[in-house]
């Protein structure tokens, strides 16, 4: 499996998907989403070609679909960089760290 790095957006959009899952479900609901939604990105960085290739702007990146959130990420040379994290119903604008 290629070493895995999440940007500082990706990170950010990880901890506002807690808090906004505390907020409307609970403290055990938001570790339980939160831990399957990383568990299910590291599952699927085990083959990351496998998701769809789009374009967002000038860069190439590619989208995984995982329950409620799309994640955005880039295969680069000697890592794969998990570049944001959004919800399904927001659009990515730039996608650069």
């Amino acid at each position: 499996m290629p070493k895995v790095e999440y940007s500082e957006r990706a990170r950010a959009n990880i901890k506002d998907i807690g808090r906004y899952t505390i907020l409307n479900w609970g403290a055990q609901q938001a570790d339980k989403y939160v831990g399957e939604l990383l568990q299910r990105i590291e599952q699927a960085m085990e083959w990351p070609e496998g998701a769809p290739e789009i374009m967002i702007g000038d860069d190439i990146v590619r989208k995984l679909i995982i329950a409620h959130h799309v994640v955005y990420y880039s295969i680069e040379a000697d890592r794969v960089l998990i570049r944001a994290i959004l919800h399904f119903s927001q659009l990515p604008d730039r996608l650069r760290e």
